[in-house]
């Protein structure tokens, strides 16, 4: 009896636990568009994250605690992604953080009544991502058009000090987000704000606490979402959000401690670790006959060798980590290692053979810009390596394609910290890459499908041909390349592109030659006794990237570029220039890009050119609107026609 009265409180007590985690209207369940954005694919209802620190947990350490609630409205099958959820968390040799009480339901309406859906915990899966890195995910499930999904869960955290940022603002809307952090008296914090979106504060004393709490409760209300831009580092950086950064504690019967460090701090100490600096101080007898044979070298043949002999030597396992398990004798035998591996043991043989040298920290792009106002070595996550003197060149050699000179995609940013000895500085980094792009084409019109046909040469040379190394040969295409649309956009077209000719795609410091059968189908059209051809044929674009009407945040491309392209024409037998469109001579008046397009006619031909060229990297915000003039210019010409008419 008394088991069978256990179970059916255990029933009881899961029963309320569902109600509460279905405490909203109905209404939300029937709604079939969001009410602020009838565009939105999914919103959030409620988000919200409640941090606190508990000195009474069961281990007897203190734990920071971090409560997860999401309801979410997925609105359409776009939105169904936001149903698959991924919960991350960290483990060291000596802590660990744990996920707890993970509850979820979705939320449908059937045959006018909302049904409830559990998520069994038999469907939650982990998954280790590296030697620290975890997770754990799941599906919602029974999710459909118009289901909302309710979700909470618990991470118990050892690493006090670590409060993650919280983002008000997502990729969706948010009708509701709250961040609610007690701070005991013990430590010393400072917010660190981001984004634009008004976010309101209230602030209490928890009475009740014995541990001096302050209740810090950030709110935010019908937050618009903000779409992915591929001119920035990271749209998390323009995100509003909230961090906290913890200065200084003062735990009873402990001395006070502080925690602001400076980027010297932080180079001192890296450069004395096991896994970092102590590795450059190492023998590896191995690499002494290397070493011999590039100290006979001038210095820049030597620079130039020692790079291409690790660049092509030794492999990238895509991890970035500056974590606890570097060694450059594993990476020496297995020939294999992180990125930062790879780049000390580039350090390593310059300063070997009298090249001095130093690793620079960074945030990978895709992490976003580094917070300078704040030292921390969590902040960063790679490694580039510069030399010293007048002619100091940066330098990663984790990927294969890249020549000395450049830098891969992922190593962009604007800022890092240069380790010198045992000191460190923040220093701006300055963005190599150049794209050269010029193409050569000669076409003649085919009435029978209406279509031009020739054949073009593309030479792609710097940072261009690097691009197309890097893709999968299967999907390569001269005319449409995925890495290059943050700098622009092209068609995506039926036209045919047939190869048949390459030129040195193995050498990465020589330039591309692709020589292509083309066929286009998209930019010619017969009407009655007219041609009408478009003006940029398939070289130009057809959306403005800039659409926005302003912009808060600065521009950033992915490199300089010169881009050239120029077409010949053969007008048709019978037929005549009716019109052609007028020419482009567009320059930003701060300099930096520039757009050229022309069209004539000569000797029974039409001559096309259209010429790009960005000369800077970086636009603050107050030069958008004459860049995203100038885009639309481009856009405008493809707009335009080339007309001819029966003579």
């Amino acid at each position: 009896m008394k088991q069978l009265t256990t179970l059916l409180l255990l029933l009881l007590s899961l029963s309320l636990s569902a109600q509460k985690m279905g405490k909203f209207s109905d209404d939300i369940v029937k709604e079939r568009v969001h009410p602020q954005d009838s565009t939105a694919h999914a919103a959030y209802i409620k988000k919200n994250l409640t941090a606190k620190y508990d000195f009474e947990h069961p281990t007897g350490q203190i734990m920071l605690v971090l409560q997860h609630h999401y309801i979410i409205k997925i609105y359409d099958s776009e939105g169904e992604s936001y149903a698959n959820r991924t919960i991350h968390y960290y483990k060291r040799a000596s802590a660990a953080e744990r996920v707890t009480g993970i509850k979820a339901v979705t939320h449908n309406l059937v045959d006018g009544k909302v049904k409830q859906t559990k998520l069994s915990i038999k469907d939650v899966f982990s998954e280790q991502l590296d030697d620290h890195r975890h997770v754990k995910k799941f599906a919602m499930p029974d999710v459909r058009d118009g289901s909302v999904i309710e979700i909470k869960y618990t991470i118990e955290s050892p690493f006090l000090y670590t409060i993650p940022r919280w983002y008000f603002q997502n990729h969706i809307p948010t009708d509701v987000s709250v961040f609610t952090l007690d701070v005991p008296a013990y430590l010393e914090l400072t917010p660190v704000p981001a984004g634009s979106f008004p976010v309101q504060l209230s602030q209490k004393a928890i009475s009740s606490s014995l541990h001096g709490e302050q209740s810090f409760t950030f709110t935010a209300k019908n937050v618009p979402a903000i779409e992915e831009d591929l001119y920035v580092l990271n749209i998390n950086d323009y995100r509003s959000s909230i961090k906290y950064e913890i200065s200084s504690t003062h735990f009873p019967n402990q001395i006070m401690q502080t925690l602001s460090k400076t980027w010297s701090d932080i180079g001192n100490n890296l450069m004395n670790e096991e896994h970092f600096g102590l590795q450059l101080e190492r023998k590896y007898p191995s690499l002494d006959p290397l070493i011999e044979k590039a100290s006979a070298m001038a210095e820049t043949e030597r620079i130039q060798f020692l790079y291409d002999h690790v660049r092509s030597n030794y492999n990238w396992d895509e991890y970035y980590s500056l974590g606890e398990n570097g060694s450059l004798k594993r990476l020496i035998k297995n020939k294999s290692g992180t990125a930062t591996d790879i780049n000390l043991l580039l350090c390593y043989l310059l300063r070997r053979c009298k090249v001095e040298c130093d690793p620079v920290l960074i945030k990978t792009r895709e992490r976003g810009l580094l917070n300078t106002n704040f030292p921390t070595l969590t902040e960063l996550n790679y490694i580039l390596i510069m030399t010293r003197g007048e002619n100091q060149l940066l330098m990663d050699a984790s990927s294969k394609n890249t020549p000395l000179g450049e830098l891969p995609f992922r190593a962009l940013n604007i800022q890092g910290i240069r380790v010198i000895g045992g000191n460190a500085k923040l220093i701006n980094i300055t963005n190599p890459n150049v794209r050269l792009e010029q193409a050569n084409y000669n076409y003649e019109v085919s009435l029978d499908d209406n279509s031009l046909k020739g054949t073009g040469q593309t030479v792609l040379g710097n940072y261009a041909a690097t691009l197309y190394r890097n893709e999968d040969p299967s999907d390569r295409s001269a005319k449409n390349d995925e890495e290059q649309a943050d700098d622009s956009s092209e068609f995506e077209t039926e036209n045919d592109y047939n190869l048949v000719k390459s030129e040195n795609l193995d050498d990465i410091y020589q330039p591309i030659k692709l020589d292509h059968e083309i066929t286009l189908y998209d930019c010619v059209k017969k009407v009655g006794d007219k041609i009408f051809i478009d003006a940029a044929l398939d070289f130009g674009i057809e959306k403005n990237p800039f659409a926005a009407p302003q912009r808060d945040f600065p521009i950033f491309f992915s490199s300089k570029i010169r881009s050239t392209e120029l077409a010949v024409i053969k007008i048709p037998d019978g037929y005549k220039v009716e019109s052609l469109p007028e020419p482009v001579n567009l320059k930003l008046e701060q300099g930096g890009a520039a757009l050229q397009y022309q069209a004539i006619e000569e000797n029974g031909t039409i001559k096309i050119s259209m010429r790009y060229s960005n000369k800077k990297v970086i636009y603050q915000s107050e030069f958008y609107p004459p860049l995203k003039e100038l885009f639309q210019q481009a856009v405008g010409i493809c707009k335009q026609k080339i007309v001819l008419v029966k003579a």
